[in-house]
């Protein structure tokens, strides 16, 4: 079969390195195992070898690939690539100019190839008219000294957005820095353009492949998770689209929540602990507050659960403590709630959320005004501590939730005087709600409790996050007006334990098929 450049799968591309190869085995060995078990393109990078070695190479791996219908890439050497015929060249932003390269490496089915770091690399290569782009460094890597930060999986989205939205031709993108099998998914679905059209055509890896003593079915594994759904993408039906359906929906999944006594995992600040916990418990679910690394797995596979992260602690070692929650729960297809309290209060905290942002997939992301501005990049209210200190007009609100659901493919909650949430994934619904009282502003941990409740929603309703979210919204708001009504209650320290009681109550209620009390519910669909 005659090579097509227009044809070529970029899903699995190969980059050597020889040094990597253990101990026993060859360059070529590995590069055999590869092309044998799904390696789609090869290039062969020589940083150190001489030119006469450099060629020598290149026509044993060449004749490799060529039984395969697999490009060979060169990397950086021209002249490498004319001495062999090679199907491509691939240059870094400090190697040789695209127009250049184009003069000394003629013709059309050619592959010309080129690393970006930024958006206006990005925008110079659709000048240059290169037919892919290795986007990268997404994450740390010991291959290759590179010269800027890794930028996670939003940086890469931020260039596919520039291409979507600027490139007037089918160019081809692979992500490559820190890529491997358990993180390939991941990286496609993060980096995935918030209009959805624009993702990820292949993953470019190094050691995963060419370090490993069976690189066969490295490959063969590789190939199948980056051709692949992580298994945090779920069917999603029963889609409720309406208030009504929405207040018929919430007694009988909080019936549910009783039935099967859901676990939610809490990695959350010692000072909400105790009445998140309660919250918890009123609601029927069990809770386990754990920053035990070691007890992540476990908790990660029990059937019925969910996890809460709670950035109130956002010291470098809770940070990783996250990730490796985040990991976990991911791996398994749990849904993963994330409250990024006081994400705005400092540089250490903005840069933890971003963090937090590239580190995996979550169901919903709630906070309130500032912190959910603050996660989305947008200037907007001011935080004071990890009080929000500000009002912003609606609009301008649901924007700002638009931005960070859509980009990151999830579903946003702004909480304060009137309730937003929005939707990432189509249908994009965005709905207000304007039920609660003024005392869940005045009491610590008002916020937390709703995260452990949208946790225990999500658990029984994993197929529709935007209506779980909802549902937990609305049982929370409603209790709260019904614990002012309470003789007890005096003022925000007596309000807490109605609160509790109250949600305790309408979780009974639900349990024995009462409805009336969602009639109150005051919801917009927008």
């Amino acid at each position: 079969m005659g090579f097509d450049k227009e044809k070529v799968d970029y899903s699995v591309y190969l980059v050597t390195d020889a040094p990597m190869v253990p101990e026993g085995l060859t360059l070529k060995h590995q590069v055999e195992q590869a092309v044998a078990n799904g390696a789609s393109i090869i290039q062969l990078r020589e940083k150190t070898a001489d030119t006469r070695e450099f060629v020598k190479l290149a026509r044993e791996i060449h004749e490799i690939t060529k039984k395969a219908d697999v490009p060979l890439i060169i990397n950086d050497r021209v002249d490498v690539a004319l001495a062999v015929d090679a199907e491509g060249v691939h240059v870094g932003q400090g190697d040789m100019d695209i127009p250049t390269l184009r003069r000394l490496f003629p013709g059309d089915n050619k592959i010309i190839g080129v690393s970006v770091n930024s958006v206006d690399e990005a925008r110079q290569a659709i000048k240059d008219r290169v037919d892919y782009v290795g986007i990268g460094a997404v994450y740390g890597t010991a291959t290759k000294n590179v010269k800027n930060p890794p930028f996670g999986p939003s940086g890469a989205r931020e260039i596919l957005t520039v291409l979507e939205e600027e490139c007037d031709y089918d160019m081809k993108t692979v992500a490559i820095g820190g890529i491997k099998d358990t993180n390939s998914q991941l990286v496609k679905y993060l980096s995935t353009t918030p209009k959805g059209t624009k993702s990820l055509d292949g993953m470019a890896v190094v050691s995963c492949i060419m370090a490993v003593q069976d690189a066969g079915a490295a490959t063969k594994k590789l190939r199948q998770v980056v051709g692949s759904d992580g298994p945090w993408v779920r069917a999603r039906n029963d889609l409720a689209t309406s208030s009504a359906a929405l207040t018929e929906m919430v007694p009988k999944l909080a019936a549910k929540i009783a039935e099967i006594s859901p676990l939610l995992h809490h990695i959350t600040n010692g000072v909400v602990k105790n009445i998140s916990a309660n919250m918890s418990i009123a609601i029927g679910a069990s809770p386990a507050m754990s920053e035990v690394v070691e007890e992540f797995a476990d908790f990660s596979k029990v059937p019925n659960g969910a996890l809460l992260i709670n950035m109130g602690t956002a010291s470098p070692e809770g940070v990783d403590i996250f990730k490796a929650a985040i990991s976990h729960y991911n791996s398994q297809g749990r849904s993963i709630v994330f409250d990024p309290v006081g994400g705005g209060a400092s540089a250490h905290r903005r840069a933890a959320v971003r963090t937090l942002l590239n580190a995996g997939v979550f169901d919903v992301i709630k906070g309130n005004e500032g912190e959910i501005f603050s996660a989305a990049q947008i200037q907007g209210t001011k935080m004071q501590g990890v009080d929000s200190r500000g009002s912003s007009e609606l609009e301008k609100c649901i924007s700002a939730c638009k931005k960070l659901a859509h980009e990151n493919h999830t579903t946003v909650l702004m909480t304060g005087q009137r309730d937003i949430l929005v939707e990432g994934q189509e249908p994009y619904r965005v709905a207000v709600f304007k039920n609660g009282h003024e005392y869940l502003g005045k009491i610590t941990g008002s916020g937390c409790m709703l995260g452990s409740l949208i946790s225990a929603f999500s658990t029984v309703h994993q197929s529709d996050a935007f209506a779980a979210a909802a549902s937990a919204l609305i049982l929370y708001t409603l209790a709260a007006e019904q614990a002012v009504k309470s003789p007890s209650v005096n003022g925000p320290g007596t309000f807490l334990p109605a609160l509790i009681d109250a949600v305790h109550d309408l979780s009974q209620q639900s349990i024995n098929g009462k409805t009336d009390w969602t009639k109150n519910a005051n919801i917009e669909f927008l």
